[in-house]
């Protein structure tokens, strides 16, 4: 199995804002790598509407994610998965802002995260080993 990549590539950028209050979460999902074009374009919709959903419609408004960006990994381009047909998984990174862990665990809780999450489940397979959803501490380095 390949390792995770130290530095990844990502197809899209949205601007996230890190500030000490903010708990970042990562969380990765794995799709076969031989998925179709248009199954492909399926999954892209179901991330941004499970994003859109937190962002925008998840209420009480106090569980929203304070910031949200995501991308796919290129480097590697794919990882080895022996649930995936083709026996490897293309991986999309997602990196989420929360003002706390129990914030996010409210946030699961919600209609908009329940009819958001089963449509993007439908796509995906088990994280990668080593990929799987954490909470992590960002740091400040040198800018």
């Amino acid at each position: 199995m390949a390792a995770p990549p130290k530095s990844p590539t990502f197809i899209e950028f949205i601007a996230f804002r890190l500030k000490p209050s903010v708990k970042p979460e990562e969380v990765t999902f794995a799709v076969p790598s031989d998925v179709t074009p248009e199954q492909k374009k399926q999954f892209n919709n179901a991330q941004v509407q499970f994003r859109d959903a937190l962002m925008k419609k998840a209420t009480p408004e106090s569980v929203r994610p304070l910031t949200w960006a995501r991308g796919q990994i290129e480097r590697p381009s794919a990882f080895d998965h022996p649930d995936s047909p083709s026996g490897k998984a293309l991986v999309y990174l997602n990196v989420v802002g929360w003002q706390s862990r129990e914030q996010h665990m409210q946030a699961r809780d919600t209609k908009a995260f329940a009819e958001t999450i089963e449509p993007l489940r439908k796509h995906v397979l088990m994280p990668v080993k080593g990929l799987s959803m954490k909470h992590v501490k960002f740091h400040k380095i040198g800018f």
